[in-house]
């Protein structure tokens, strides 16, 4: 009876055992599931800070080219402006797409944002001969908030000298650097307002996202200086972990 009674005790010992694990795992499953749809929500907020200014100038620039009578490129302007919503859109709504992806919308942005400025910087794009972009993986719209912050706040305030704008790839023992480079005016002579606030709140929702998928991901901002040390540019250096599997 004694042995009964002691197979009884541990069978019930087992089969909570087996409940504990299997309520832990489902707890799991649910917390990393709601995780999940909190990064896509920083997402989608990325995207909504980044639409309206966005938007608006944009239709202003392609009402002025109609006015000013010239149909050929308001037509390539609204033509790259429909494309570009359309990636975004897409894009928004995954947890990573490729980085050949990511950089197509990308250079989509700038070129609007050429056209609008009437070409009044340069942008180049370097990315590592060892990097296939169809194969590599990025969060989307990681780096808008950097390229709209370097156009409108360093470039566009400089009034002489060269404007350039220039986002390398490369990669290191399996970590993805991306540098996206300036030689506008500065941090230092950026206003600090609504809108400087509403940028840094963009950045650091990248930051936070690049964090939840690779608790090592990190963000630097350097000033740039020239001979003389007077400012000469901003660079931010992004370090992630480098994804190839494709699961969107």
């Amino acid at each position: 009876m004694n042995y009964l009674w002691l197979l009884i005790l541990v069978l019930l010992v087992l089969a909570g055992f087996g409940l504990y694990k299997l309520f832990n795992y489902a707890l799991q499953q649910r917390m990393a599931s709601y995780a999940k749809q909190v990064m896509l929500s920083d997402l989608r907020a990325i995207r909504a800070q980044m639409n309206p200014h966005f938007i608006f100038n944009s239709l202003n620039s392609i009402n002025r080219y109609i006015l000013k009578n010239e149909p050929d490129i308001a037509s390539d302007y609204l033509g790259r402006f429909a494309k570009l919503m359309r990636l975004v859109l897409d894009n928004s709504n995954h947890e990573r797409i490729s980085l050949a992806m990511e950089l197509e919308a990308m250079q989509l942005y700038v070129e609007l944002e050429l056209l609008r400025f009437e070409h009044a910087f340069n942008y180049v794009v370097q990315v590592s001969e060892h990097i296939e972009p169809d194969k590599i993986l990025v969060q989307p719209l990681i780096f808008q908030p950097f390229l709209e912050n370097a156009i409108w706040h360093g470039l566009m305030h400089k009034e002489e000298g060269e404007r350039l704008l220039s986002l390398s790839i490369d990669e290191r023992e399996g970590r993805m650097i991306c540098e996206i480079t300036d030689t506008g005016v500065g941090r230092g002579k950026v206003k600090v307002d609504g809108e400087e606030r509403r940028r840094s709140y963009g950045i650091n929702l990248v930051r936070d996202r690049l964090k939840f998928l690779d608790s090592l991901a990190e963000i630097k901002i350097l000033d740039l200086t020239d001979a003389q040390k007077r400012p000469a540019g901003t660079k931010v250096i992004m370090n992630f972990k480098k994804t190839e599997e494709y699961s969107l």
